[in-house]
């Protein structure tokens, strides 16, 4: 079977780049697949453009490097077509394949410009299967813009499934048909795939935390002195401003640096849902201060791996973090989760 997917999986953003990358490699088991290299402008638009420009003038070296690592891992771990910028190329190149896939990530959230962009709802393609994987809108209230363009793309769409519980309930009755919730791509991988990417000699001096993606505030100051006392170094990864007190500030992170982090940590604290991810897959101690905005996909699967009480808002719950995490009740109800989504997707290519 030929497969196409077309998703986020060359930002710069460690979760976007290895959801892409587990989809192909369990996929590719049993069919040709190839992810189609649509790489528009604006996936690298860092907000204020006079900004960003300064942040890559005064931190040029770390935005070289990681610029680099994420396009090594990307061109020697992906299958990949042609390369295309914009949807009219995208309908001039005529791509053909039995099925076409919209992958995972918040590819219908039209508060992003890819919700906006007609390419993620395969209007190029003319001929083949439409279907989506994991695709996400990444919030519980969707506005009327939003729900006006899922309505008018996605009735060609053969099979439909999401990443958040409340959007598929929504968009089952938006769209007046079954939209199946299912897991991202980064768990139809076995943690054995992750490993190949994890260097084990990699040690660092002292037992740390590792802080990600998580914005300015007084819960994760609390945090921060909470493992601070502890006797833990604060590992600060990702932006050029530090956020927070660390020990070390890491700028150049790439797709491979993320998963060591997390692996090698004792804790992770992020508003990611991608890092929360991988703890539930590497067993790692965790807290999710939960996003301002489109929040939706850590809570549903906090709430399938009866997890809620590692989400924070407000401020830290010291006796709730301190409960260890029984990873045996955590797995069973994951398994179960992982196992229907692949049924999913193994019977939505076949159909």
């Amino acid at each position: 079977m030929k497969i196409k997917i077309i998703t986020i999986h060359a930002m710069h953003n460690p979760g976007s780049v290895l959801q892409a990358y587990a989809l192909q490699e369990y996929l590719n088991k049993e069919n040709n697949v190839k992810i189609i290299d649509y790489q528009p402008d604006y996936f690298y638009n860092e907000g204020n453009k006079i900004k960003l420009l300064l942040k890559k003038i005064l931190f040029r070296k770390q935005y070289r490097l990681r610029n680099k690592k994420f396009m090594d891992f990307v061109y020697n771990n992906m299958n990949l077509t042609d390369k295309y910028k914009t949807y009219q190329e995208l309908i001039k190149a005529n791509l053909l394949a039995d099925v076409f896939i919209v992958g995972s990530d918040q590819l219908w959230n039209t508060d992003f410009p890819c919700g906006n962009d007609l390419s993620f709802y395969l209007k190029f393609i003319e001929k083949g299967k439409k279907i989506s994987y994991s695709t996400s809108i990444g919030k519980k209230i969707i506005d009327e813009k939003n729900k006006k363009m899922l309505i008018d793309n996605l009735k060609e769409f053969k099979h439909i499934s999401v990443r958040e519980k409340s959007t598929s309930i929504t968009l089952s009755n938006l769209l007046e048909k079954k939209i199946n919730w299912v897991c991202d791509p980064v768990f139809l991988l076995p943690k054995e795939k992750y490993m190949s990417f994890i260097n084990k000699d990699l040690h660092f001096i002292n037992k740390y935390v590792v802080v990600y993606l998580a914005p300015k505030s007084k819960c994760l100051d609390n945090i921060i002195k909470y493992y601070k006392n502890m006797g833990l170094d604060i590992i600060l990864v990702g932006g050029v401003t530090k956020r927070c007190y660390c020990d070390k500030h890491i700028i150049d992170t790439g797709p491979e640096d993320f998963l060591n982090l997390i692996y090698h940590a004792e804790t992770v604290v992020s508003t990611s849902f991608h890092a929360t991810a991988f703890c539930l897959i590497f067993h790692k101690n965790f807290i999710s201060i939960l996003p301002e905005r489109n929040g939706e996909r850590i809570i549903s699967l906090l709430e399938q791996t009866n997890l809620t009480n590692r989400c924070v808002k407000n401020d830290i719950n010291i006796k709730e973090i301190n409960k260890p995490i029984i990873w045996d009740d955590v797995d069973v109800k994951l398994n179960s989760y992982i196992e229907e989504s692949k049924e999913y997707l193994n019977n939505a290519i076949k159909a």
